[in-house]
């Protein structure tokens, strides 16, 4: 790929919270170019890959 830009940005956050559980919080940034329903569907892939195959981590390689 010569011609690489970035499309979709996805940021989670993690906060503790006084009584010990922790809250998300999820932001998703598009490029205006790509509509709304993209961004599903390629979220929705990649959580079914994560889901099915789990995580690839440094470990595993």
């Amino acid at each position: 790929m010569s011609d690489v830009k970035q499309v979709l940005q996805v940021t989670v956050t993690a906060e503790r919270l006084p009584d010990g559980h922790e809250a998300y919080g999820v932001e998703i940034e598009s490029d205006p170019r790509m509509p709304a329903g993209w961004a599903a569907d390629f979220l929705h892939g990649v959580a079914t890959s994560i889901e099915t195959d789990g995580f690839d981590t440094p470990e595993d390689d």
